[in-house]
């Protein structure tokens, strides 16, 4: 009786420990969605709640700026990230993409947002998904980017996790810093052959490295998802920098638009 006992007891004893370690293993093996501990409020790193909407109209406003210029460039603004990293990261309007919501319940309609083809231009994937916020909300005729909206807002810093994930994707991180000689290697990589760009990637890597950098606050909460703000700028500041570069129309409106441009301060974060 008391040999049948101790085997019970034995045979329990095993069992929970079985258990915990699986328990265990589940918390370490599933990905860390907040690794550098941040808070949204009173940690000078985030920026506040306070101030997520105005960072979010900020951005929008930078990139309707962008899109006037561009539409005034006769040469195209050169691709600084490689295709496989564009496309490895979901769509900032895909369907509960960077998000810690739980799915929606039409799966089917999901995948298919999720999975259609995109452009693997970089600015472009914002300006068409703006455009499509714009068209949905029926705020503007034609659906073109302009006012600012709720919708348009949301993406914009939807956004800001995509460059985030894209960077992580590319090794251009490291830690919660922007590893700087990475940054500078793949976007000259990315366009070794073009002797029109390549030195003009260079100088304008000189301009933006160090503020992107340091940029303070480095995170913003969006969705209940931590995501670094310092790739969004890095990007920001190099489109705005080669647009100088891109040979533009001569007129008023496309003269009007380059002004606004250059209006632009794209390090100025909420709270500093």
């Amino acid at each position: 009786m008391a040999g049948e006992k101790f085997q019970k007891k034995y045979l329990l004893s095993i069992a929970a420990s079985l258990l915990v370690a699986i328990l265990i293993w589940e918390r370490t093996s599933k990905e860390d969605t907040n690794p550098h501990k941040y808070k949204e409020e009173g940690d000078i790193r985030v920026i506040p709640r306070s101030k997520r909407q105005n960072y979010a109209y900020k951005l929008h406003d930078t990139y309707v700026k962008f899109y006037k210029a561009l539409q005034c460039c006769k040469r195209p603004l050169p691709y600084l990230l490689p295709e496989d990293g564009l496309t490895s990261c979901p769509p900032a309007d895909g369907a509960n993409s960077y998000t810690n919501q739980k799915p929606k319940r039409n799966k089917k309609k999901n995948r298919k947002l999720n999975n259609a083809a995109r452009t693997t231009n970089w600015f472009k994937q914002i300006s068409n998904s703006l455009n499509a916020a714009r068209k949905s909300a029926k705020n503007v005729a034609g659906g073109r980017l302009g006012r600012q909206s709720e919708a348009a807002q949301k993406i914009s810093l939807k956004f800001v996790c995509y460059n985030d994930c894209v960077f992580s994707e590319a090794g251009l991180f490291n830690g919660s810093g922007l590893d700087v000689a990475e940054v500078e290697r793949v976007f000259l990589e990315s366009n070794k052959n073009d002797q029109y760009w390549a030195p003009k990637i260079q100088d304008c890597l000189f301009n933006c490295e160090e503020p992107a950098a340091c940029a303070t606050p480095e995170a913003i909460q969006v969705n209940g998802i931590f995501c670094s703000v310092k790739s969004t700028i890095m990007m920001n500041c190099m489109y705005k920098q080669l647009m100088r570069y891109c040979d533009r129309k001569a007129t008023t409106e496309c003269n009007s638009a380059f002004a606004q441009v250059r209006k632009v301060n794209v390090f100025k974060l909420p709270g500093n």
